[in-house]
């Protein structure tokens, strides 16, 4: 049996431990040293998003994604949805602990692109005690008892303001997230695209966390990501900043080596990690009617995770 122990600073959760054969042994084996938050209107989960190709980019995709799974990025880039897709992400991380996502994206007989999506992850069971002063979790793998689960409708246009190109978008969220106590919230995310006349340049901007959570009583902490990315033949590449609570500089990077497949490449620029944490790197497959993403992320003492999404065009 495996179990993960967490400190508990507030809503942080540090010194990750594995207990292997407890009864036996009594012995602690440190397995990592990591600092997370998880609220519930929170995307990410150890700086896992909720796609493979929003991960491969290390969450820098904002001007990069232009398909169904902007829903997880800047909506307003769903605007260059061509034709119906459905996507489907799926991954284990810690034993039991998974995140899965689905989405569904289409354009009404107005061309106005329109997707909905749907977000679980579940953490595992959990227990509490106390050392000393000191006040731990336990998270056990395999059980449901702690998860967060959302679903969303995205939609946006393009509009043109003083001879300049805009794209808008924005997302509705429903959440249902039940940790150590149940939440409950509604949240609106907006995005904006400007392209300038410079070619190949592209400004982003996302608003996320416009809302009430805890059963509509509480304001979530807003969440602003400014990007700017550049598209240069089969390149592109975008720096995108972070406001808030966690400020980051990220770098996401995609190459078009074939037409059959992309190379993808996350950096995010956290002087507290190590610089193995602090890069991600994917694939993408292009078959014909489905499209594979694969990333691969290295968390130093917790391995390595592999997260997968496909999606399928209709």
């Amino acid at each position: 049996m495996n179990l993960y122990i967490f400190k508990n600073v507030g809503t942080r959760h540090a010194l990750s431990l594995q207990i292997k054969d407890i009864m036996k042994t009594k012995t602690l084996i440190i397995i990592s040293l990591l600092l997370f938050i998880v609220p519930a209107y929170s995307q990410t989960f150890l700086d896992l998003y909720p796609d493979a190709f929003s991960s491969a980019l290390n969450g820098a995709g904002d001007t990069i994604i232009r398909n169904s799974y902007a829903v997880y990025n800047n909506p307003a880039n769903l605007i260059f949805l061509f034709q119906d897709e459905a996507t489907f992400s799926y991954m284990v991380l810690i034993d039991g602990i998974q995140r899965g996502t689905a989405s569904y994206a289409w354009k009404t007989r107005s061309f106005l692109p329109i997707a909905v999506d749907l977000s679980y992850l579940s953490y595992g069971s959990i227990q509490q005690f106390t050392l000393g002063e000191t006040e731990y979790s336990v998270i056990e793998g395999g059980e449901a008892n702690l998860w967060y689960l959302s679903s969303g409708i995205s939609s946006s246009r393009r509009v043109y303001f003083l001879n300049n190109y805009f794209l808008l978008g924005a997302k509705l969220d429903l959440l249902v997230n039940h940790l150590d106590k149940s939440y409950s919230g509604v949240l609106l995310h907006t995005g904006v695209i400007y392209y300038p006349d410079f070619k190949g340049l592209v400004f982003s901007l996302v608003l996320n966390n416009i809302g009430l959570l805890n059963s509509f009583e509480d304001t979530a902490p807003l969440k602003t990501k400014v990007g700017i990315g550049y598209k240069t033949g089969s390149l592109e590449t975008e720096l995108n900043y972070n406001f808030g609570k966690n400020e980051l500089l990220k770098w996401g990077n995609s190459l078009k080596v074939t037409s059959f497949f992309k190379a993808l490449l996350g950096v995010k620029f956290d002087k507290n990690e190590s610089m193995q944490n602090n890069i991600n790197l994917g694939a993408e497959l292009n078959f014909p009617k489905i499209t594979v993403n694969y990333t691969i992320i290295p968390k130093s003492h917790l391995g390595y995770y592999h997260y997968i999404s496909v999606k399928r065009e209709m």
